[in-house]
């Protein structure tokens, strides 16, 4: 017997499924006839929520970036704790996906020039949510953990920036010891907000 969903819980799975595909097979290599095949679902079904292969595609990296992104906002905005130690939360999270592998694959497909594009819009709508958020971090850590800043929104915004380029740089430096690279991360935020991290 067919079991009819709820059109949000129909796109989910939709989702899931896709997603789960294109880290087995790959984005190339998976059809949206194998989607709707491993649903067991018509190929109608799947163009009444999305266009192509490229739009469910879109739709999971939105979703990957946008939990990573709440949990950045929830480490970054959690008031309880002081600015340093949720500075050090934050770098930890990072470290915490890329040591489980956690979406490495799927970012990898995303970093492919098909996908420039893409991933412009979701770093640049993700980097504006963290830079307000930031910028009221380093604003409580001047009361706090004494951050040296005359301007919290441009220290917000060079530390965004620094930390962007270096996880660029330290993701091509296979075998580096994470505690080395720890090391070199929160030496370059104490210098930033001129205080001691940890």
């Amino acid at each position: 017997m067919r079991t009819t969903k709820k059109p949000d819980e129909r796109r989910k799975e939709f989702m899931d499924t896709a997603m789960a595909l294109f880290l087995k097979n790959g984005y190339e290599k998976t059809t949206v006839e194998d989607i709707t095949q491993t649903i067991q679902v018509a190929k109608g079904s799947f163009y009444y929520y999305f266009k192509s292969k490229q739009d469910v595609f879109e739709a999971c990296i939105y979703s990957a970036a946008r939990g990573i992104v709440d949990k950045y906002l929830i480490i970054l905005n959690n008031s309880d704790k002081p600015a340093a130690e949720r500075i050090v939360e934050y770098i930890e999270f990072n470290f915490q996906l890329s040591e489980t592998g956690q979406l490495n694959d799927i970012f990898e497909t995303i970093h492919s020039p098909v996908f420039e594009v893409v991933h412009n819009r979701v770093a640049a709508e993700s980097m504006n949510e963290l830079l307000q958020s930031l910028t009221s971090l380093i604003e409580s850590g001047k009361q706090d953990c004494g951050f040296q800043t005359d301007d919290a929104e441009f220290t917000a915004a060079a530390l965004l920036g620094a930390l962007r380029e270096v996880h660029n740089l330290l993701s091509k430096r296979i075998g580096e010891s994470s505690n080395h690279q720890r090391r070199l991360i929160y030496n370059l935020i104490e210098r930033i907000v001129g205080a001691k991290i940890q």
